[in-house]
């Protein structure tokens, strides 16, 4: 161990000893982060401030330590009904005897009677009692939240817990999920994985999910990559895979994330994978990557620029004076958000072909608003790039008087129309709005047939 990173632990453990709650939490989880929980006295489960003891308490429910393992046990008497739960949930179940569970089944408080219920029934599943095992999944499908979480803290106790975790992970609310997350990197087993990437969808449980998955190691890679290019997998769950793949240490994560940028249709999901192959790059320079596909991808996120540019000029000068209405404004303003997001594609592809140039600091001041700095930096950019490439980008900043008819123009609204999403939406509003404007006896809406409908 370094010294600075003796430094840095004997920081946090002073720290644990800090008359502000909030440094001493901070303190407790980044040690738990480290995997460094034997830093943590048991003393400092006996501390004053509940919110402490809750903390410590998570942190050190598998720590070997007899003393600690004593002192959780004894908090299932503590005053505090939230120390009360947390004790009973998070204590191994072996050191709970029925004659001190019992008490807690009639407690005051619903969260200590549903950890006290969950571990009574853990102790008996893991003996073999089927009909233990069988009262534990009927629970976790009830609408009891403090059942669920003590379930979920508990999961990593059950033998085959994958269907009982993947329940959770779809019908518990975020606490279930976030407990679910913290029991399953107990012990993480591979019939896990489809609860643990579930759990990437949520923002509280996602780094913990994490932890889990690369604990598992390569199966849990390999689910990774096949969720990645499964497109029927939902967008909420595949915006956060690039970043997971990543996580793992393998230098080939470069070829599934540049594979999967190739045939991905999403943008979003394009702008995730580029951001991931953008971090894995800084991390495996020497790597070689495919350059033939990946300039393929550069040249298709460019098309996209040219393409929503052109889209966004012609309907700024056929409704230059508003005649579109709302709908248009509208539309303008997510085609204008369309372009900003596939310029920042193309430089975060850009970044991926050449790491060792500053691109970041080229696209702030390619899009600033001092035209000289934009300038100066689309000159800097021309001489990074193919001049196929560079003429295009000098045509997004510089753009030229667009030669668009009538004609045209509608083509590009009914591509629009077509559109998934929002866009979608407003262009096809737009079109009824230019339909009606342009009949005498304009053609009702939806909300306009519905609306007479229950008139008659």
């Amino acid at each position: 161990m370094s010294e600075l990173d003796k430094q840095g632990l004997t920081t946090l453990v002073q720290a644990l000893h800090s008359r502000d709650t909030r440094e001493t939490i901070a303190a407790l989880d980044m040690l738990a982060q480290l995997e460094r929980s034997d830093l943590v006295p048991d003393a400092l489960l006996g501390d004053s401030r509940p919110k402490v003891v809750l903390e410590a308490i998570r942190v050190l429910r598998r720590d070997p330590r007899p003393s600690v393992r004593r002192r959780i046990q004894e908090l299932s008497d503590h005053d505090s009904p939230e120390i009360r739960a947390a004790s009973l949930r998070h204590a191994h179940a072996s050191r709970f005897q029925t004659h001190v569970v019992t008490p807690h089944l009639a407690d005051a408080d619903e969260n200590v009677r549903g950890a006290a219920q969950v571990l009574n029934l853990v102790r008996r599943a893991s003996r073999g009692s089927g009909r233990a095992r069988r009262s534990l999944e009927r629970l976790s499908r009830t609408e009891s939240n403090a059942v669920q979480v003590a379930i979920a803290t508990r999961i990593a106790e059950l033998r085959a817990s994958g269907d009982l975790a993947i329940n959770l992970a779809n019908e518990g609310s975020r606490e279930v999920r976030v407990s679910l997350a913290e029991g399953i990197l107990q012990a993480p087993r591979d019939e896990h994985l489809p609860a643990l990437i579930q759990l990437l969808a949520d923002r509280k449980a996602r780094p913990t999910a994490r932890r889990a998955l690369v604990l598992l190691g390569s199966s849990a890679r390999d689910a990774v990559s096949k969720y990645l290019g499964n497109p029927r997998v939902h967008t909420q769950i595949r915006l956060h895979l690039p970043r997971t793949l990543c996580c793992f240490p393998e230098a080939s994560n470069l070829d599934v994330l540049l594979n999967q940028l190739a045939r991905e249709t999403d943008d979003a999901i394009s702008y995730k994978l580029l951001r991931a192959l953008g971090s894995a790059r800084n991390h495996h320079r020497e790597y070689p990557l495919d350059a033939e596909t990946l300039d393929a991808c550069i040249e298709r996120e460019i098309r996209k620029l040219r393409d929503h540019q052109r889209a966004l000029g012609a309907l700024q000068r056929r409704f230059d004076a508003n005649s579109g209405g709302v709908p248009s404004e509208l539309l303008i303003s997510l085609l204008r958000d369309r372009c900003e997001r596939a310029l920042q594609r193309v430089f975060r592809a850009l970044h991926v072909r050449n790491p060792d140039e500053d691109f970041e600091a080229l696209y702030d001041g390619l899009t600033h608003a001092d035209p000289m700095l934009r300038s100066a930096s689309l000159e800097v950019v021309q001489n990074l790039v193919p001049s196929e490439w560079g003429e295009q980008l000098a045509a997004y900043v510089n753009p030229a008087p667009l030669d668009v008819d009538e004609l045209e123009t509608d083509t590009i609204l009914a591509q629009l129309s077509g559109s998934p999403g929002v866009i979608g939406v407003f262009a096809r509003e737009l079109v009824h709005h230019l339909h009606a404007a342009s009949t005498s006896h304009p053609s009702p809406t939806v909300i306009d047939q519905e609306l007479a409908h229950v008139a008659q």
